[in-house]
């Protein structure tokens, strides 16, 4: 069986996506296929089940489930906008639909109170030529301090894959509609880091997975989180493949099966009155069409640098990633971190400093770091004695002033400007700091063993 032929033969939501993706076809033919999305299949099964008020229903649910839900699949098919089907739906949606009103009535396209939510809100409205600028500015206010969104912040101060998923798609979607935007770009690269420092699918604390379901592959995915929707939205956002994403890369690659497909591992059908036509543990067109674009991007991506593309670029008009040949070294790439693109953040070493990563490791693959440290205002503190285990340390004070003691020298303080090279192993601690400290740490690798060490 060849792969390419059975997708171009499955539904329309699929075949024009893998003309598109994977088969390099003619605009003009892709198009053509396209518009039967609103007519055909899966598409059109989605848009005859709304009902005249706007809203989609489903025995049991209150009528956000299967409206929200329904819409969001409605997008995954890619259908036509522009389609008078399409624009008839929309229309009835934004006047008939409003949110409860514990959450201020508001229409459909502003949303309510969760990430989770409002972000598949604003990824189905933004496509749909409803962009809101006033939840694209909720979304940004409640990311949190390690870069992605929880559906139970304030509470919790952690981020969640799935709410940080479903928030990237929204805001990705919304530059798309809206135009660029280096504020919710600087977010979406905050946010897709809180993925990649984790490898996409592991706990950043221990390594261990962070849940048996982040690695199985399931269409339509609802709000939950899992690797293939992770490299699909990396993919669609046109960012060069990461050195942090090749275990997953590799992890999807091994569940391709002898026949060239993957097979569907679930399907999460909240809220959904529509079936899809795939069936748990068979071959799926769903699945396979993502894993072949995911590894399409990631192989050629691995041996071709390429700029990022303007978040803001329609994906209709969106054209090849122009490459130019890498340097000889594959596991360095060029980087740039702006400064007013990055922020500080609270998930280092030490909770009494805030760091701001430079994006040296994941451009040398681990290799070095080099990150600006400042303290934490909310929670002072100093580091005790302890030692590193690595290659190569150095501090650089930008700014202040800080005082370490170190094993066989003593006190050495250094201000703006100052230097210290710290050999590895010796022992050290920081004694004190000026309030407006900041310094560059560079280290090799950068990953390494911290000891402490008991006073003598």
């Amino acid at each position: 069986m060849d792969v390419i032929d059975w997708l171009l033969a499955s539904d329309p939501a699929i075949s024009w996506q893998a003309m598109r993706d994977l088969a390099d076809a003619d605009p003009a033919v892709v198009a053509a296929e396209r518009a039967r999305v609103a007519h055909e299949g899966l598409g059109a099964r989605l848009l005859a089940r709304q009902d005249p008020g706007g809203t989609w229903h489903r025995s049991g649910d209150p009528a956000w489930i299967p409206t929200l839900f329904s819409l969001r699949l409605l997008r995954a098919t890619g259908v036509d906008p522009a389609a008078p089907a399409v624009e008839a739906a929309i229309v009835r949606l934004a006047d008939g639909f409003r949110w409860d009103a514990e959450f201020g009535s508001k229409p459909f396209f502003d949303g309510e109170v969760e990430p989770c939510i409002n972000g598949g809100a604003i990824a189905i409205g933004s496509y749909f030529g409803r962009p809101s600028a006033s939840l694209a500015q909720l979304l940004l206010g409640g990311q949190l301090d390690d870069g992605g969104w929880n559906c139970d912040a304030p509470r919790s101060k952690r981020s969640s894959y799935h709410s940080t998923i479903c928030v990237l798609e929204g805001l990705l979607a919304y530059e798309r509609s809206a135009g660029p935007s280096p504020e919710i770009a600087a977010a979406c690269r905050r946010g897709e880091d809180y993925l990649l420092e984790r490898s996409l699918f592991r706990r950043r604390s221990t390594g261990d997975v962070a849940h048996p379901e982040f690695l199985t592959l399931c269409f339509p995915p609802g709000y939950h989180y899992d690797v293939l929707r992770a490299l699909d939205h990396l993919r669609d956002a046109g960012a060069a493949p990461d050195p942090r994403v090749d275990e997953a890369v590799r992890l999807v690659e091994s569940r391709r099966q002898p026949d060239g497909t993957w097979l569907l591992d679930g399907e999460r059908l909240r809220g959904l009155d529509v079936a899809t036509g795939e069936t748990v543990g068979a071959p799926s067109p769903w699945n396979t069409l993502r894993a072949l674009r995911v590894l399409r991007w990631y192989h050629a991506g691995r041996h071709l640098t390429a700029a990022r593309p303007g978040r803001g670029r329609s994906e209709q008009d969106r054209q090849p990633i122009e490459h130019t040949e890498t340097t000889p070294d594959p596991g360095s790439r060029f980087t740039v971190s702006h400064a007013k693109h990055s922020a500080f953040r609270r998930d280092g070493l030490r909770p009494f400093y805030e760091y701001r990563d430079l994006g040296i490791d994941a451009a040398t693959s681990g290799r070095f770091r080099a990150q600006v440290i400042r303290p934490n205002p909310d929670s002072p503190g100093a580091a005790g004695p302890h030692r590193h285990a690595l290659e190569f340390q150095i501090v650089y004070v930008l700014k202040g002033w800080v005082v370490f003691d170190y094993e066989g020298v003593g006190r050495v303080r250094l201000e703006a400007g100052d230097c210290v090279h710290q050999p590895s192993g010796i022992v050290h601690a920081e004694l004190e700091h000026s309030d407006d400290l900041e310094m560059l740490e560079l280290t090799a690798p950068a990953r390494f063993e911290t000891t402490a060490v008991e006073p003598e």
